[in-house]
Protein backbone atom coordinates (compact mmCIF):
# COMPACT_ATOMS: atom_id res chain seq x y z
CA UNK A 1 0.00 0.00 0.00
CA UNK A 2 3.13 2.53 0.33
CA UNK A 3 3.21 2.57 -3.36
CA UNK A 4 -0.81 3.43 -3.54
CA UNK A 5 0.12 5.72 -0.53
CA UNK A 6 2.76 7.30 -2.56
CA UNK A 7 1.29 7.53 -6.04
CA UNK A 8 -1.43 9.80 -4.32
CA UNK A 9 0.51 11.80 -2.28
CA UNK A 10 2.78 12.90 -4.80
CA UNK A 11 -0.08 14.50 -7.35
CA UNK A 12 -2.11 15.91 -3.80
CA UNK A 13 -1.02 19.53 -4.77
CA UNK A 14 -2.08 19.56 -8.06
CA UNK A 15 -5.32 16.80 -7.45
CA UNK A 16 -8.39 19.74 -7.17
CA UNK A 17 -7.15 20.89 -10.53
CA UNK A 18 -7.84 18.25 -12.40
CA UNK A 19 -11.45 17.25 -11.48
CA UNK A 20 -13.90 17.57 -13.80
CA UNK A 21 -17.73 18.49 -14.36
CA UNK A 22 -18.69 15.01 -14.03
CA UNK A 23 -16.71 14.33 -10.76
CA UNK A 24 -18.75 17.27 -9.21
CA UNK A 25 -21.91 16.26 -10.78
CA UNK A 26 -21.87 12.37 -9.57
CA UNK A 27 -20.53 13.59 -6.30
CA UNK A 28 -24.08 15.55 -6.09
CA UNK A 29 -26.17 12.63 -6.81
CA UNK A 30 -24.43 10.48 -4.83
CA UNK A 31 -24.92 12.83 -1.72
CA UNK A 32 -28.50 13.00 -2.65
CA UNK A 33 -29.00 9.31 -2.76
CA UNK A 34 -26.91 9.53 1.00
CA UNK A 35 -29.28 12.06 2.07
CA UNK A 36 -32.34 9.62 1.28
CA UNK A 37 -30.79 7.06 4.31
CA UNK A 38 -31.96 7.12 7.43
CA UNK A 39 -29.02 8.69 9.64
CA UNK A 40 -26.81 11.63 10.06
CA UNK A 41 -23.27 10.00 10.51
CA UNK A 42 -21.73 9.51 7.08
CA UNK A 43 -17.81 8.36 6.32
CA UNK A 44 -15.94 8.86 3.06
CA UNK A 45 -13.49 5.87 2.59
CA UNK A 46 -11.12 6.95 0.04
CA UNK A 47 -11.85 10.95 0.32
CA UNK A 48 -9.01 12.40 -1.50
CA UNK A 49 -8.33 16.09 -0.85
CA UNK A 50 -12.47 15.93 -0.20
CA UNK A 51 -14.35 16.35 -3.21
CA UNK A 52 -17.62 14.69 -1.84
CA UNK A 53 -17.28 16.59 1.66
CA UNK A 54 -18.95 19.93 1.10
CA UNK A 55 -22.10 17.67 -0.24
CA UNK A 56 -22.27 15.72 3.05
CA UNK A 57 -21.70 18.50 5.09
CA UNK A 58 -24.56 19.70 3.26
CA UNK A 59 -27.02 16.67 4.08
CA UNK A 60 -25.12 14.80 7.30
CA UNK A 61 -24.97 16.28 10.79
CA UNK A 62 -21.90 14.43 11.48
CA UNK A 63 -18.88 13.75 8.46
CA UNK A 64 -16.09 11.85 8.99
CA UNK A 65 -13.86 11.03 5.84
CA UNK A 66 -10.43 9.38 5.63
CA UNK A 67 -7.56 8.56 3.05
CA UNK A 68 -4.08 6.48 2.91
CA UNK A 69 -2.76 9.39 1.70
CA UNK A 70 -0.90 12.55 4.41
CA UNK A 71 -0.68 14.86 1.78
CA UNK A 72 -4.23 14.63 0.53
CA UNK A 73 -5.98 14.41 4.17
CA UNK A 74 -3.81 17.36 4.31
CA UNK A 75 -5.47 19.74 1.99
CA UNK A 76 -9.30 18.55 3.04
CA UNK A 77 -8.64 19.37 6.52
CA UNK A 78 -7.69 22.37 5.28
CA UNK A 79 -10.17 23.07 3.11
CA UNK A 80 -13.28 21.59 5.23
CA UNK A 81 -12.33 22.05 9.32
CA UNK A 82 -15.76 21.18 10.02
CA UNK A 83 -15.31 17.62 8.95
CA UNK A 84 -13.45 15.28 10.95
CA UNK A 85 -10.61 13.18 8.59
CA UNK A 86 -8.30 10.98 9.32
CA UNK A 87 -5.32 9.63 7.41
CA UNK A 88 -5.30 5.51 7.81
CA UNK A 89 -5.94 2.84 5.71
CA UNK A 90 -9.74 1.91 5.69
CA UNK A 91 -9.07 -1.69 4.90
CA UNK A 92 -6.15 -2.11 7.56
CA UNK A 93 -7.89 -0.06 10.62
CA UNK A 94 -9.94 -0.68 13.14
CA UNK A 95 -9.94 3.01 14.24
CA UNK A 96 -14.21 3.43 13.13
CA UNK A 97 -16.32 1.99 15.89
CA UNK A 98 -18.45 -0.92 14.77
CA UNK A 99 -22.27 -0.39 13.91
CA UNK A 100 -21.45 3.40 13.86
CA UNK A 101 -21.95 4.85 10.58
CA UNK A 102 -25.78 5.05 8.95
CA UNK A 103 -24.17 5.50 5.08
CA UNK A 104 -20.28 4.69 4.12
CA UNK A 105 -19.11 6.57 0.64
CA UNK A 106 -16.46 5.18 -1.39
CA UNK A 107 -16.27 7.73 -4.24
CA UNK A 108 -13.67 7.62 -6.98
CA UNK A 109 -11.63 5.62 -5.39
CA UNK A 110 -12.40 1.65 -5.26
CA UNK A 111 -10.59 0.10 -7.55
CA UNK A 112 -7.55 1.56 -5.50
CA UNK A 113 -8.48 -0.48 -2.54
CA UNK A 114 -6.52 -3.94 -2.27
CA UNK A 115 -8.80 -6.68 -1.29
CA UNK A 116 -11.89 -5.74 -2.26
CA UNK A 117 -13.67 -8.07 -0.14
CA UNK A 118 -11.85 -7.09 2.94
CA UNK A 119 -13.00 -3.36 1.84
CA UNK A 120 -16.37 -4.60 2.08
CA UNK A 121 -16.46 -6.42 5.24
CA UNK A 122 -14.52 -3.37 7.12
CA UNK A 123 -18.05 -0.98 5.67
CA UNK A 124 -20.24 -3.67 7.34
CA UNK A 125 -18.36 -3.63 10.44
CA UNK A 126 -18.56 0.37 10.45
CA UNK A 127 -22.41 0.56 9.17
CA UNK A 128 -25.21 0.11 11.21
CA UNK A 129 -27.88 -2.81 10.91
CA UNK A 130 -29.61 -1.62 7.16
CA UNK A 131 -26.95 0.94 6.72
CA UNK A 132 -25.75 1.75 3.12
CA UNK A 133 -22.67 1.43 1.24
CA UNK A 134 -22.39 3.48 -1.65
CA UNK A 135 -19.56 2.47 -4.45
CA UNK A 136 -19.83 5.47 -7.11
CA UNK A 137 -17.48 6.59 -9.76
CA UNK A 138 -18.12 9.96 -12.17
CA UNK A 139 -16.66 7.56 -15.24
CA UNK A 140 -18.27 4.44 -16.03
CA UNK A 141 -16.16 0.88 -15.78
CA UNK A 142 -14.70 1.34 -19.75
CA UNK A 143 -13.33 5.21 -19.31
CA UNK A 144 -12.26 4.63 -15.35
CA UNK A 145 -9.75 1.94 -16.90
CA UNK A 146 -9.14 3.98 -19.87
CA UNK A 147 -7.98 6.71 -17.33
CA UNK A 148 -6.35 4.74 -15.34
CA UNK A 149 -4.49 2.85 -17.84
CA UNK A 150 -3.26 6.44 -19.22
CA UNK A 151 -1.91 7.71 -15.61
CA UNK A 152 0.05 4.39 -15.68
CA UNK A 153 2.21 3.29 -12.52
CA UNK A 154 0.58 1.66 -10.05
CA UNK A 155 -2.85 2.47 -10.77
CA UNK A 156 -2.52 1.72 -14.41
CA UNK A 157 -4.35 -1.46 -13.86
CA UNK A 158 -6.62 -0.97 -11.62
CA UNK A 159 -10.52 -1.30 -12.62
CA UNK A 160 -13.81 -2.14 -11.44
CA UNK A 161 -14.64 -5.89 -10.45
CA UNK A 162 -17.55 -6.95 -12.89
CA UNK A 163 -21.38 -6.58 -11.44
CA UNK A 164 -21.30 -10.67 -10.97
CA UNK A 165 -18.09 -9.91 -9.03
CA UNK A 166 -19.16 -7.25 -7.10
CA UNK A 167 -22.41 -8.47 -5.80
CA UNK A 168 -20.91 -11.96 -4.99
CA UNK A 169 -18.31 -10.27 -2.59
CA UNK A 170 -21.18 -7.69 -1.13
CA UNK A 171 -23.07 -11.17 -0.42
CA UNK A 172 -20.31 -12.49 1.33
CA UNK A 173 -19.53 -9.32 3.37
CA UNK A 174 -23.34 -9.23 4.58
CA UNK A 175 -24.79 -7.26 2.17
CA UNK A 176 -28.00 -6.99 0.59
CA UNK A 177 -30.69 -4.93 -1.86
CA UNK A 178 -27.84 -4.34 -3.95
CA UNK A 179 -28.06 -2.32 -7.24
CA UNK A 180 -25.44 -1.49 -9.56
CA UNK A 181 -25.97 1.49 -12.46
CA UNK A 182 -23.82 2.42 -14.75
CA UNK A 183 -24.17 5.05 -17.53
CA UNK A 184 -22.08 8.27 -18.30
CA UNK A 185 -21.33 6.93 -14.22
CA UNK A 186 -21.13 4.06 -11.85
CA UNK A 187 -23.28 3.78 -8.80
CA UNK A 188 -23.55 0.89 -6.88
CA UNK A 189 -25.73 0.64 -3.99
CA UNK A 190 -25.68 -2.23 -1.01
CA UNK A 191 -27.84 -2.53 2.41
CA UNK A 192 -26.06 -3.99 5.48
CA UNK A 193 -28.21 -7.34 6.56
Amino acid sequence: MNEIKNFFSERAAQWDKVHRHCDFKTALKVAMIAKEAEGKKVLDAGCGTGIMIPFLLACFSEVSACDISDEMVKIARKKYPLAKIFCLDFEKSFFFKPDYFDVVIIYNAFPHFKDPLKTFRKANRTLKKGGLLIIAHSLNRKELGLTHKRAGGIVGNHTLLSNTELRKNLNLAGFNKISIKEEKDFVLKAVKK
